[in-house]
Formats: structure tokens, sequence, C-alpha cells
């Protein structure tokens, strides 16, 4: 990779957030060093380095901390130009369009994020796999619904007896507990939540009208 002097990066491997700035990083073919944070336990280094968010992602670049992902990837792709493809268009006016879209992914990924990563235990569980498209599904509908649900993470290489004893027909994620019992299958499992949470303040998930809900179904 590109010489680029002392780059280290502290971060978060599931934060999106992160994942941008390597992504830029590897982008500009840029070597550094990556720091795994406990952001329940945040090393000095962190706090030092971003005194007011206290946050990751946090790239420091020979001694100096830059924060925040998009400050981060612009000064990427302005300090190291030389260094691999541009990261922002150079028009201004494009460039802002980027800025902008990146700003409204930031609010609308970021608050969903957040509330998954810091869900507390409740008697909802949901056993999952995070990189499965139908466990994020059931995850976005309970923040939706605004439900807290503690979240426990299978490997499917070692099935857990929680998981086999929900679901023994298919023995696969998503499994919701409500209390002890157990519900299957991400559309079955979003339409419990829409029915058993609903009323006034939840936003439904599913319209009412029967042919639509049917269609939204199918």
């Amino acid at each position: 990779m590109a010489g680029d002097g002392d780059l280290k990066l502290l971060g978060l491997w599931t934060s999106p957030f992160v994942i941008r700035v390597r992504l830029a990083l590897n982008l500009k073919g840029l070597s550094y060093e990556y720091v795994e944070e406990d952001v329940k336990n945040k090393s000095q280094l962190l706090v030092t380095s971003n005194p007011v968010h206290k946050k990751v992602p946090v790239l420091i670049h020979d001694g100096k901390p830059v924060s925040e992902s998009q400050v981060i990837v612009q000064y990427i792709d302005e300090v190291f130009a030389a260094a691999g493809p541009s990261l922002l268009p150079a028009d201004p006016y494009e460039r802002a369009t980027a800025r902008f879209w990146a700003a409204f992914v930031d609010d609308k990924v970021g608050l969903a994020w957040r509330t998954m990563l810091f869900a507390r235990e409740t008697d909802e569980k949901v056993l999952g796999v995070w990189t499965s498209p139908f466990v994020i599904r059931v995850r976005i509908v309970l923040n939706l619904k605004g439900l807290a649900y503690e979240y426990i993470e299978e490997d499917l290489g070692n099935k857990s007896a929680l998981l086999l004893g929900s679901n023994p027909v298919n023995k696969t994620v998503p499994v919701l507990l409500h209390g002890d019992r157990p519900i299957n299958e991400s559309q079955i499992i979003i339409q419990y939540i829409d029915e058993v949470w609903s009323g006034p303040g939840t936003p439904a998930v599913l319209p009412s009208d029967p042919y639509e809900r049917a269609a939204a179904r199918f």
C-alpha cells in the first residue's frame, strides 16, 4: 500500500461509520493500524483523541486526531489526493450534493444502528445472525415500533440449544421470543409484531386494508 506516514484508526467493527472510513482508506491504497475499541470501556486514547463526543471513528495521522466519518473521508481525500482515486467529486455542486446525501444516510442509518447496538435486556429476545437480511428485517421493524429487546447472536455452525428448541423444524434464524413463546420466519414475526404492538402512537408496519396487506406480504 501507499506510504502515508503514521496512520491509526480507532474503530468498532460493526459500525457503518467506521466501515465507511476503512473503505476510503482501502480505496486510496493507504496502510494504517486498526485499533478495535470497546465502546463500553473506552480507551484513554479514544477519550483524549475525541474529547467532545468520545466515539469512533477517529483517524490519527502523525499524532493529530480527526473525528467524524464524513470529516475523516474529506480529510483523506484532500491530504492523500495523489494516492488512488478521488473519493468526492471535483465539482463544488456535486461535492455538496454528495455531502448532503451522506448526512441524510447518517441520520437515518445511525439511529437504527445505535438502537440495535444498545438494545437492553427485556422479555423480547431475537435470535439471529447479524449478516442475515431476514434478521435485519425483523430488527428494523422492532426499532420502528420503538421496542426494546435482547439480541442473541447465533453461530449457525454450532447452533444453541435455545435456537434448536425454539425452531425445531427449520432450526434457522430469525426467532423472536416473546416471553417464552417462540415465533419463527421473518414475515410471520413482522405480522406478529404489528398485531401485538398496535395502538395510538405506534406506527403500523403493514397496511390496514386486507388486499393491500396481502399484496405487501406477497
